[in-house]
């Protein structure tokens, strides 16, 4: 009979959240925070890898501890996103009561991948079993909340114009004003900050779309085969890259850069199962692929990835 330890970390490596789901007795605590909270983290992860259509996830290394614990670290060495973490598991003959995130470093062998980013799941005070709301929460955390209404659960689908996130940035500001970036112990305003930064830097893009259907027109009329002449395309564009390079920090679907599919929703935004319409990004999304089609010539590498 297959070993619980198999199945845990099968349950990973595979990113089957209903066998971890299975492992995990109901009702667990697991480091103060209750199951379904690891649940929704490991999901949103999970996922996240998916739309890049990473649906296995390398293992590195098992080290046995003792007879009920272990250590495993999970990565991949996709080039365009290299990725790893480590986790402890502690197991009884039945359920796995424990996990624990460790830091640590990896080296790969591979010459074409240069840098790697580990990556961690974030835990907030609201999380925790043990955490009280005060009066003070409610006041300071209640409007961050209302805030997300609109794009909150994730498991919903919002369809958002480009009118409504300028709004939305306009009405919210102050708050945004008012937070510490260091200091994000709570989860609303943690999410509240990442989509408000999302659509900062979408309508920022929005802002340059004719400079982006320049750079498109451009690329059109280079030699493909002229090393040189793309170089100096993308040097003299790299702005416009960093840009739209942002956008990827937030989970964005591949499936939202896909041109010529005649669908008139895309999802921009994965976290908050964002759909906006297609013909508005369509000199972003042309450019982003552009890119990508030279990025093995130039050795373009995306930037690190964010903590979950």
């Amino acid at each position: 009979m297959k070993e619980l330890k198999s199945y845990v970390i099968d349950s990973i490596s595979s990113m089957n959240i209903n066998l971890l789901d299975v492992l995990i007795e109901d009702n667990s605590i697991i480091h103060n925070s209750l199951k379904e909270v690891w649940l929704d983290k490991f999901n949103i992860l999970f996922n996240y890898f998916k739309n890049y259509e990473i649906n296995q996830l390398n293992i590195r290394a098992i080290n046995e501890l003792d007879k009920s614990s272990f250590e495993v670290l999970f990565y991949n060495n996709d080039i365009n996103k290299p990725f790893y973490f480590k986790l402890r598991f502690t197991c009884t003959d039945l359920y796995l009561i424990d996990i624990v995130q460790i830091s640590t470093t990896l080296i790969l062998d591979e010459k074409e991948v240069t840098q790697i980013f580990e990556i961690k799941l974030l835990f907030f005070k609201d999380d925790l079993v043990d955490f009280n709301p005060s009066i003070k929460y409610h006041k300071d955390v209640t409007p961050y909340k209302d805030a997300l209404e609109i794009f909150w659960p994730r498991l919903n689908d919002v369809i958002v114009t480009h009118d409504q996130i300028v709004m939305w940035l306009d009405d919210n500001v102050d708050l945004y004003d008012n937070l510490n970036p260091q200091k994000l112990l709570y989860k609303y305003q943690y999410y509240f900050f990442r989509l408000y930064n999302f659509f900062s830097d979408l309508e920022n893009c929005l802002d340059q779309d004719n400079e982006y259907e320049t750079a498109n027109d451009e690329f059109l009329q280079l030699d493909k085969n002229n090393f040189e002449s793309l170089k100096n395309w993308f040097y003299n564009n790299e702005h416009l890259y960093l840009d739209v390079k942002c956008l990827d920090n937030y989970q964005i679907p591949k499936g939202y850069f896909v041109l010529g599919s005649k669908r008139e929703l895309v999802k921009v935004n994965y976290e908050f199962n964002i759909l906006t319409y297609a013909a508005i990004y369509n000199n972003i999304i042309q450019f982003k692929l552009n890119i990508e089609s030279i990025a093995h010539i130039l050795q373009i590498i995306d930037p690190a990835l964010e903590d979950y």
